[in-house]
């Protein structure tokens, strides 16, 4: 195994990055702060774990500490991230996640596409194994 050198192997400070994501998306998503909250207390109760170690539900107040890049003594959780892009219907701070490490989300549309053009490629490869095979006989 190679390896990486001193460049390759650093890794950006992805929390800033991933609370700043998570603040346009509670701008862009047309719910107050309040509902938003709600919300994922809601989700996270139906899935029975809590979102916050400290407290039995999220606060308003930590919260608005999660969508502040700045606050770093408070940062939220994958099950907090995950409710918060059910609540918001906002993938962005999954797709800041995965971008940092030059991966892309695929979703709807663009995945039956991606999924038919895999399936064309191996249709193509196994042809071509067919046709080698009857050249043989």
């Amino acid at each position: 195994m190679r390896q990486l050198s001193l460049f390759e192997s650093q890794v950006p400070d992805t929390e800033p990055l991933i609370k700043a994501a998570m603040n346009r998306a509670a701008k862009r998503c047309g719910l107050s702060r309040e509902l938003i909250v709600d919300k994922m207390n809601e989700i996270a109760a139906m899935g029975g774990y809590r979102l916050n170690r400290n407290a039995r539900a999220l606060s308003l107040d930590v919260f608005e500490k999660w969508l502040n890049p700045a606050e770093r003594d408070y940062v939220p959780g994958h099950n907090a991230v995950a409710c918060f892009m059910a609540a918001t219907g906002d993938p962005e701070p999954l797709q800041v996640a995965a971008g940092i490490q030059g991966y892309d989300l695929v979703g709807g549309d663009d995945l039956k596409v991606l999924k038919a053009a895999k399936l064309e490629r191996e249709i193509k490869n196994l042809q071509r194994q067919k046709k080698r095979l009857e050249q043989e006989l």
